[in-house]
């Protein structure tokens, strides 16, 4: 959240430009792209700190499996060797959609796989 606070102070200091005696139309257009163009860049910064969060938070719930997260893609891998490896996957697999039903985030079933 450093990064928002950052972009905030920016944005109140240029509005305060904004205030100035003798401002032209044109510079005063110029401070209000810039103000807009931080915004984004500061709204960017917070959807990704919140994904980072996200994806921090589903690994904690992995006991066994390896996952690899890539944009919106998350893949979890164990290697199947004896029942037990079967049943950790299963349990990392329910976890998953354990933790996705409890973070609104719905799993898209349609893009499920199976490697063998």
């Amino acid at each position: 959240f450093f990064f928002f606070f950052f972009f905030l102070s920016r944005t109140n200091e240029l509005r305060q430009n904004l205030r100035k005696p003798n401002l032209t139309s044109r510079k005063a257009i110029q401070i209000l792209e810039k103000i807009e163009l931080i915004q984004n860049i500061a709204f960017i910064f917070f959807l990704c700190e919140v994904v980072l969060i996200y994806v921090i938070d589903l690994e904690a719930v992995l006991r066994s499996s390896l996952s690899f997260t890539f944009a919106d893609d998350t893949k979890l891998s164990h290697a199947i060797c004896t029942v037990i490896d079967q049943s950790d996957l299963q349990m990392d697999l329910d976890a998953a959609a354990e933790w996705s039903r409890l973070n609104n985030m719905a799993l898209q079933e349609n893009k499920f796989q199976l490697l063998s």
